[in-house]
């Protein structure tokens, strides 16, 4: 082996040996630096991660918040124009409620001829506006009522009566027979018709006009004048 360098020297030999000793001791300390400055590399990166992931948590915990509070705006919103339509609704019912003609369900119908019945074979006499068809058609349906009931109609007054000045709304009673007008007022106002009794004029002009036959012989125990349907305010 006498290529390699002080192979066959004492001299070279132990020359090369130190320098070989050297060499290893200056390695192990490269080494140990290596080691140490990936070790420093090593915590620097995860630095970093941590950082970055920090980072795109906050920006994800950002954008999930601005999420909620849209979502929350929203059915916030959502909530307010529900509420509101829910508002329309019930003012559009009411306004139907209030345009709609007055009618008795056949329910109504039969509660009023029951409530009639111990005063079968009274005589009632009923009344209404002359351009009134609503009035009319209500008219109709309470001597069908009274009828079942044992009443004597007497509706030679229906679309006959014209006012000038004062206007009655609703169903207004008169008469001799205070038991059955009460009995009438009563089932009236359980079926919503707006029953009254007349009261005195206080002042200004009132004008009747009445139109059609009047019926004469029959004794009237009880007149119901079907006026114009109230309009709530």
């Amino acid at each position: 082996m006498s290529w390699i360098p002080g192979w066959d020297s004492i001299e070279g030999a132990g020359w090369w040996s130190t320098f070989y000793f050297w060499i290893g001791i200056g390695s192990l300390l490269c080494l140990g630096v290596s080691e140490v400055i990936s070790h420093r590399y090593t915590e620097r990166k995860d630095e970093l991660t941590e950082a970055a992931q920090i980072k795109l948590q906050r920006l994800h915990d950002d954008d999930v918040a601005r999420l909620q509070h849209a979502t929350s705006q929203a059915n916030e919103r959502a909530a307010q124009l529900e509420g509101q339509a829910e508002k329309d609704r019930i003012a559009r019912l009411k306004l139907e409620a209030e345009l709609a003609p007055r009618r008795l369900s056949s329910k109504q119908q039969a509660t009023i001829a029951q409530a009639m019945k111990p005063f079968a074979g009274k005589v009632v006499r009923l009344e209404s506006y002359s351009l009134d068809a609503e009035g009319a058609v209500l008219a109709a349906q309470i001597r069908d009522a009274l009828r079942e009931g044992g009443i004597r109609v007497d509706d030679g007054g229906m679309m006959t009566r014209q006012s000038a000045g004062s206007i009655v709304l609703g169903i207004q009673l008169s008469g001799r027979d205070e038991p059955l007008i009460d009995a009438l007022n009563a089932v009236f106002a359980e079926a919503s018709l707006s029953p009254s009794r007349p009261s005195p004029p206080t002042g200004g002009v009132y004008v009747e006009l009445r139109m059609g036959s009047v019926s004469t012989g029959v004794p009237i125990d009880a007149t119901a004048f079907v006026g114009v349907k109230p309009v709530k305010r």
